[in-house]
């Protein structure tokens, strides 16, 4: 079967469909023209805008975002699983730290000198003052905490400060404890008799970590208030994050 279509008739449905091509191609074209335009004003607008940001505002906006899992706040103990006169060894997202009290607040520092890398939880508290408040080398120990401390590596007795990780002394040459490296700290909280930690070193992070709220239950914050510490426990079950799902 054979169709014969006129010649003239052929060429001015070409010449259509190409207007009617044309046509389309200007409207796609002014679309996309209108929605670079669009996004030009809002990019614009948005840099506007965080440049109006305060710190606390931007850092709250950060906080909301997707975060690494380190950036988070982490229950590491309970306060009574901890004792107050000494340093404690704790350990979080594979991550050997040191916890011990001074002046009623916890500090948290990776638990290694920097000096040969000796475990910081094997130490002792020393007052700024020079009085150990240790009782590793006593044989009744206390339960108050140290106030106004250091922590003291037991390898060569350098002393470290729980809220900025500076060296404050090293015995053996005192004058150059400003030259020691520092040992990292971390942001510790305590509530609902528990003290958790943020399990990020890197400082520029803090803002953001005082933003994020802790991440207890409501029920766990009743039982506190009407029971205390007696409605605290604490179980080790160790297993990986693999087991997390």
């Amino acid at each position: 079967f054979t169709m014969k279509i006129p010649f003239a008739l052929l060429v001015a449905s070409t010449i259509h469909i190409q207007q009617q091509h044309g046509n389309v191609l200007a409207f796609s074209l002014a679309v996309k023209s209108s929605c670079n335009t669009a996004t030009t004003q809002l990019q614009s607008a948005t840099s506007s805008l965080e440049d109006s940001l305060t710190s606390s505002e931007e850092a709250t906006l950060t906080a909301q975002k997707t975060r690494p899992l380190h950036q988070n706040w982490f229950p590491v103990s309970i306060t009574t699983a901890l004792k107050s006169d000494r340093p404690n060894a704790i350990e979080l997202l594979s991550q050997k730290l040191v916890l011990y009290q001074d002046d009623g607040s916890w500090k948290c520092l990776a638990d290694r000198c920097s000096h040969r890398f000796a475990p910081l939880s094997e130490g002792r508290l020393i007052s700024r003052s020079g009085d150990s408040s240790s009782t590793a080398d006593k044989e009744t120990p206390t339960s108050s905490s140290c106030a106004s401390c250091s922590i003291q590596c037991a390898y060569h007795g350098w002393e470290f400060d729980g809220s900025t990780g500076k060296c404050t002394n090293v015995p053996q040459y005192p004058s150059s404890s400003d030259k020691a490296q520092s040992v990292p700290t971390f942001p510790c909280r305590e509530e609902s008799g528990m003290v958790w930690v943020w399990a990020d070193q890197d400082s520029s992070t803090w803002d953001m970590a005082e933003t994020i709220p802790l991440p207890i239950s409501p029920l766990v914050r009743r039982a506190y208030e009407n029971y205390g510490a007696d409605a605290c426990f604490m179980r080790d079950l160790p297993y990986g994050m693999e087991l997390l799902g």
